[in-house]
C-alpha cells in the first residue's frame, strides 16, 4: 500500500501532518505488515458504502487509462471519505508501535483542526488514544467508514466485486429514484423523503444493534437550514432526527450564507436572491431558532453558522462533526432548485447520503397536472382549474409534531471556521452615512415584528379565534383590521402552510371564509406557474406582450417608490425615506399592494417588472413566486390579468381615512372627507389643517398627474392592443390570447396552444387596433 501526501489531502490541513504521519509510519519496525493490516481493514469498512467504492474504483479505472491524473483522483478520494478524517487519524495511531509515534501523528493531526483536542488528549491528559476512546476495540465497529490513504485499497479488487445490495446503496450508486418529486430532477440517491421517516439503510441496522456502543464516525447527520426556520410539523428535521437515534450518531444543525448561489442580482437575474428586507426578516429569525433550540434541546442544538459556497462549507462541517448524511427540505424558485440539485450531486459524490423533503408548500409544483378537458371550471392558469387537480391527489398527510427530544451532542458544536452568530454572516448591508455611522434601516423591521416561530404560532391563534369569522367581510380594509398578517412567517417557513390549513379546517374556516384556505393554494399555484415558467419575474408569460410600449419616467418612478405620487391611498403604503407602512413595517395589506401595483402599470404606464424589483426588495415576504404572479397579472401579461378597477382616490379600502391619517402625516388634521382627494379641499379648510402643497419640509407632494385617471387607463390598454395587434399567431378567434402549455402542467395537452383569460374590452379593442 502507497502513501502519499496527496491521499491526505483536504481544504486547509496543515503538510506537518503529513510530514508526521509519513515519519511516524516509517518509524515501526514492520511497515509493510501494518499498511496492510491497515488496507485490510479499510477495505472492510468500505463494504457499508459500496456506492463509493465502485465510483472509485470506476475512477481508478480511468486513471490507469489515462482519462484521469493522478492529482484529479487523489482527490477524487480525499473528497469522497473526508467526512471520515478524524476516525481515520484514530485508526492510523493504533496501529503505531510508540505511544511516542502516537502522540507525535495526534498532536499534529489536532493542531491542524483533523480532529477535536479531547481526542488526541487521553484521560490523564496525556497524548494518545489508548485512555482516551475507552480500547481500541471500542471504536472499530461494522458501522466504521475511514478515510481511505490511497489509490490501491480500491484499484486491487475486481470492478464487479462490489454490487449494491441495499434500496439504499441503489440510490448511492446512481439508480435512478422513483421519488415523488421527479419533476424537480433530483440527482440519482438523492432521496424523496416525503413526510415519513427514511428507511433504514444496511448501516444503520448494524449501528443500532450495537445496543448503545458510541457513534461512529460518519453516522451522524446534518440538517440544513435554510426556508424552514421552525421545529413544528418538519418532515426534514423529524426524518433525521429518527435516523439519528437509529444509526447512533448526532444530529448537527447548520446554516449557509451564500447568496451568490440562490439567486441573481435584481438587475440582472431572472431568479433573483432574497431581498434587503427578507434579509432582515431571516437574521432575526436564524437568532431566534438557534436561542430555542438551545432553550428547549441543550447547548448541542446550535446552529453551525457558516458563509461560504454550499458545497465546501457543508462538507467542513460534515468532516468536523462526522456526519455521512444530509436532510433537508426542498425549496422551489429556479436558481436555488438548481443549485440545490448541484450541491446535492457534489455531497453524494463525496459519500454522503442525501435526502431531501417537502416541507415548504402543500402541493409541490410537479406534482399537479391540471385537466382541461372535461367540464370547464375556468382558464388555464387559473385558481379553479388548479384546486379541482390539487382535490385529486391524494389527502394531505396530518401536521408533524415538534420533536420531544433530539439527539444532539452535549455541547455546542465548535467547528473551526464557523461564525458565532447569524449577524456575523454579514446578510444584511448597512449604508455609511458621510460622518462614518451606519444606518441601521433594518432596526425599524426588527421593532415592527416578533420575528420568532413563537409568534408565528400566537399570531396564527389570535387571527383564528378573531380574525377568521369577519375575513371574508373585512379583508379588503387597508388598515389589515382582520387578516392574518401571517405571510412573512408562512414565506420564511416559520409557520408550516399544511398547518395553517389544518387548523382552518378544524376551526371550520371554509364555511367562515372560502376566500382564506383558498389563499393558502393560491400560494401554490404561483409556486407552480414558476415552475413551468422559470424566468416568470422578468419575461411576460404572454409572450407577445412583449412588445408593449411602455413609459420610460424615472422621476414618475422614483416618486412611486418614496410615496410621492400625491395619492394619500399610495403614499400610505409606499414611502422610502419617512416612516410609512412599507418601509417602516416591509408589509402592506393586499389590496394596498394591488393599488400601488395598478397605479404604477395602468395610470403612470411604467413596466411592472419596475414594481416587482421594488416589491421583492422592500416586503418582509418578498416571495419570487407570489411577487412575480402578482405584477405579471398587473401589467396584464400573466395568466390571470386583473379584471377590476382599482382607483387611487377611492374610498372603499379606507372609508373613514384612518389608514391614509396614520401613514400620511402631512395630511392627518384634515378631515376625513377629503383625505381620500386633498387636492378637491378648500383652501380654509387646507389652511385649518396645516397641509401645503410642495416639495418643501412638512409639505405634501401635488399630483403626479392631473389627467383624468380613467383617460389614462384608456391609454395602457390602447398600448397592449397594439401589442396584440402585432401578433395574431398568438390570438384565437375569439380575440382570446393563447399560450403553449408547458410540458408536465396538464394531464394531456403539454405542447399545445390554449387560451387564457382575456378581458372584454382588450378584446374588443383588438380590432380597432388591427385596423389602424
Amino acid at each position: 500500500m502507497v502513501t502519499t501526501r496527496a491521499s491526505y489531502a483536504r481544504r486547509g490541513t496543515s503538510s506537518k501532518v503529513l510530514v508526521a504521519a509519513a515519519s511516524a509510519n516509517a518509524a515501526g519496525p514492520s511497515p509493510a505488515d501494518r499498511n496492510r493490516q491497515l488496507a485490510s481493514r479499510m477495505r472492510e469498512a468500505l463494504a457499508t458504502n459500496k456506492a463509493a467504492y465502485k465510483r472509485l474504483k470506476h475512477e481508478t479505472l480511468l486513471f490507469r487509462q489515462g482519462e484521469v491524473s493522478a492529482e484529479a483522483l487523489q482527490q477524487q478520494f480525499a473528497l469522497a471519505f473526508q467526512s471520515q478524517a478524524s476516525s481515520l487519524f484514530l485508526e492510523l495511531a493504533e496501529l503505531l508501535p510508540s505511544p511516542q509515534q502516537r502522540a507525535q501523528l495526534l498532536s499534529a493531526a489536532s493542531r491542524a483542526g483533523w480532529i477535536a483536542p479531547d481526542e488526541a488528549l487521553g484521560s490523564r491528559g496525556e497524548l494518545g488514544v489508548d485512555s482516551g476512546r475507552g480500547g481500541a476495540d471500542e471504536g472499530v465497529s461494522d458501522g466504521w467508514r475511514p478515510l481511505n490513504l490511497s489509490v490501491s485499497a480500491v484499484a486491487d479488487q475486481p470492478a464487479d466485486s462490489v454490487q449494491p445490495t441495499s434500496a439504499s446503496e441503489q440510490r448511492q450508486s446512481g439508480v435512478p429514484s422513483t421519488s415523488g418529486a421527479e419533476g424537480l430532477e433530483l440527482p440519482p440517491g438523492v432521496t424523496d423523503g416525503e413526510s415519513r421517516p427514511a428507511k433504514r439503510s444496511r448501516r444503520e441496522k448494524k449501528v443500532e444493534g450495537r445496543g448503545g456502543a458510541a457513534a461512529s464516525a460518519g453516522t451522524g447527520i446534518l440538517y440544513w437550514l435554510r426556508q424552514d426556520f421552525r421545529l413544528h410539523d418538519n418532515p426534514a428535521l423529524c426524518a433525521a432526527a429518527a435516523a439519528a437515534k437509529r444509526a447512533g450518531g448526532k444530529l448537527t444543525f447548520v446554516y449557509v450564507c451564500s447568496l451568490e448561489e440562490d439567486g441573481d442580482d435584481l438587475e440582472t437575474g431572472t431568479s433573483w436572491r432574497p431581498g434587503g428586507a427578507c434579509l432582515v426578516w431571516i437574521e432575526a429569525a436564524l437568532m431566534s431558532l438557534d436561542a430555542d433550540l438551545a432553550a428547549r434541546y441543550g447547548p448541542g442544538a446550535r446552529i453551525v453558522f457558516r458563509r461560504g459556497a454550499y458545497l465546501p462549507e457543508l462538507s467542513a462541517v460534515a468532516a468536523s462533526v462526522g456526519a455521512g448524511a444530509v436532510y433537508y427540505n426542498r425549496r422551489y424558485e429556479p436558481a436555488m432548485t438548481a443549485t440545490d440539485k448541484r450541491v446535492a450531486e457534489g455531497l453524494q459524490q463525496q459519500g454522503m447520503e442525501v435526502r431531501s423533503y417537502a416541507g415548504l408548500l402543500m402541493r409541490e409544483p410537479q406534482e399537479v397536472k391540471v385537466d382541461m378537458t372535461g367540464r370547464w371550471v375556468g382558464h388555464f392558469g387559473t385558481l379553479s382549474p388548479f384546486m379541482r387537480a390539487c382535490d385529486r391527489l391524494p389527502a394531505l398527510p396530518k401536521p408533524l409534531p415538534t420533536p420531544g427530544s433530539l439527539p444532539v451532542a452535549d455541547r455546542a458544536p465548535a467547528v473551526p471556521g464557523s461564525l458565532p452568530s447569524a449577524a456575523a454572516l454579514g446578510m444584511v448591508r448597512l449604508p455609511v452615512r458621510a460622518d462614518g455611522s451606519l444606518v441601521d434601516w433594518g432596526q425599524q423591521l426588527r421593532d415592527a415584528w416578533d420575528i420568532s416561530e413563537g409568534a408565528a404560532l400566537a399570531c396564527m391563534d389570535k387571527f383564528m379565534s378573531e380574525g377568521l369569522a369577519t375575513y371574508e367581510a373585512a379583508r379588503h380594509f387597508a388598515d389589515a383590521r382582520a387578516v392574518s398578517l401571517l405571510s412573512a412567517y408562512v414565506h420564511h417557513g416559520q409557520l408550516s402552510a399544511r398547518l395553517l390549513l389544518h387548523e382552518t379546517v378544524a376551526r371550520g374556516g371554509r364555511e367562515l371564509s372560502k376566500t382564506f384556505s383558498r389563499r393558502l393554494i393560491w400560494r401554490d399555484l404561483a409556486y407552480w406557474q414558476l415552475h413551468h415558467w422559470p424566468q416568470m419575474a422578468v419575461r411576460p408569460m404572454r409572450t407577445h406582450y412583449t412588445g408593449q410600449e411602455w413609459n420610460e419616467n424615472p422621476a414618475a418612478l422614483r416618486a412611486w417608490q418614496r410615496g410621492k405620487t400625491g395619492f394619500p391611498l399610495v403614499d400610505a403604503g409606499k414611502f422610502f425615506e419617512s416612516m410609512r407602512q412599507l418601509w417602516r413595517t416591509g408589509w402592506m395589506q393586499q389590496s394596498v399592494r394591488m393599488v400601488c401595483a395598478a397605479f404604477l402599470t395602468e395610470y403612470l404606464n411604467i413596466h411592472w417588472l419596475h414594481g416587482c424589483r421594488w416589491f421583492h426588495d422592500t416586503l418582509v415576504d418578498g416571495d419570487l413566486a407570489i411577487n412575480s404572479m402578482m405584477w405579471q397579472n398587473a401589467g396584464k401579461s400573466g395568466l390571470d390579468q386583473w379584471n377590476f378597477t382599482l382607483l387611487p382616490t377611492s374610498s372603499s379600502q379606507d372609508p373613514d381615512g384612518a389608514y391614509i391619517a396614520r401613514w400620511v402625516h402631512e395630511l392627518e388634521r384634515l378631515p376625513r372627507k377629503w383625505l381620500h382627494q386633498p387636492w378637491l379641499a378648500p383652501s380654509g379648510v387646507l389652511e385649518s389643517a396645516g397641509v401645503q402643497f410642495g416639495t418643501g419640509p412638512g409639505c405634501y407632494p401635488h399630483r403626479l398627474t392631473t389627467e383624468v385617471l380613467q383617460d389614462l387607463r384608456k391609454e395602457n390598454a390602447r398600448k397592449i392592443a397594439e401589442a396584440r395587434a402585432q401578433a395574431p399567431e398568438w390570438i384565437d378567434p375569439g380575440g382570446y390570447d393563447m399560450v403553449v402549455l408547458p410540458e408536465g402542467a396538464t394531464v394531456k395537452q403539454g405542447g399545445s396552444k390554449m387560451r387564457v383569460f382575456t378581458k372584454s374590452d382588450y378584446r374588443k379593442l383588438l380590432s380597432t387596433a388591427q385596423s389602424t
